[in-house]
């Protein structure tokens, strides 16, 4: 298997929702927002994102305060970090304004992986501690911020109005289609997949990235034994199961049967 991103719809949905936030005038809302359940390759995408492009990663966690949410994207600003919260936000922000228009620096883009931590605690109307932080950010840089984060956060976010007023773009990562499977195969394992193999697959793994990758190592591995890149359908059907079955043993589970 190749080590490489593969472009597929949901890296084309985050390159427009990134689009969307870096071009927006100054003033205009510049948060963005990507969500999705877990397997479906978002940080794999981001990841790639910052790489390309220069932008500020941070992954959020659950121990963070605003002040050590601060410290941590001030650092990966090359900033000199203090203990003062209200500091590190104006030199956090001062930095982020310093990267806007220049394209080596992500054009000033910051990426919040794992925002659903951002959230934490939350009882609307009252927005999080780190909520306002992150739109304080925002609006004291003018820099475009993209949350990454769950398939729930986008309806949690939409709770409080001060903050979900200024996200401009937000889109789902969705499951993978056949036709993006057979491309995966393609390019991931050299592999030649027709349509019934592409649905046996997408139906056992449910569109799930990093699933399908597990079948898709697993399938190069009996194509080899074959001597074959052609795919055949009993070749996905067995190896889905073969996979179904492991997980099983390893939860203690009964076998449910894919339709």
């Amino acid at each position: 298997m190749k080590a490489k991103l593969v472009r597929t719809k949901n890296l084309t949905r985050l390159w427009e929702v990134v689009e969307a936030i870096k071009s927006a005038s100054s003033g205009e809302p510049r948060l963005g927002l990507i969500y999705g359940p877990a397997g479906r390759g978002k940080t794999r995408a981001v990841d790639h994102l910052a790489a390309k492009t220069g932008a500020v990663y941070v992954s959020a966690a659950r121990v963070w305060t605003p002040n050590a949410m601060l410290k941590c994207i001030l650092a990966g600003l090359g900033g000199t970090l203090t203990v003062s919260a209200a500091d590190n936000l104006t030199r956090a922000a001062e930095a982020l304004g310093e990267r806007l228009g220049v394209p080596s620096l992500g054009n000033g883009l910051l990426i919040v992986d794992e925002a659903d931590y951002l959230a934490k605690g939350a009882q609307p109307p009252n927005t999080p501690p780190l909520l306002d932080t992150v739109r304080d950010l925002h609006d004291a840089s003018g820099a475009p911020v993209l949350l990454v984060g769950m398939d729930g956060l986008a309806k949690i976010l939409s709770r409080f109005a001060q903050f979900w007023d200024r996200v401009r773009m937000s889109e789902e990562f969705a499951p993978l289609d056949s036709g993006e499977l057979i491309h995966l195969a393609g390019e991931l394992a050299g592999l030649s997949m027709d349509e019934p193999s592409a649905e046996v697959i997408r139906r056992a793994t449910h569109g799930n990235l990093r699933q399908a990758i597990v079948h898709l190592a697993r399938l190069e591995a009996v194509a080899k034994a074959q001597g074959s890149q052609k795919v055949r359908p009993e070749w996905a059907q067995k190896i889905s199961a073969e996979v179904a079955r492991g997980k099983l043993r390893a939860s203690g589970a009964r076998l449910k049967v894919v339709k």
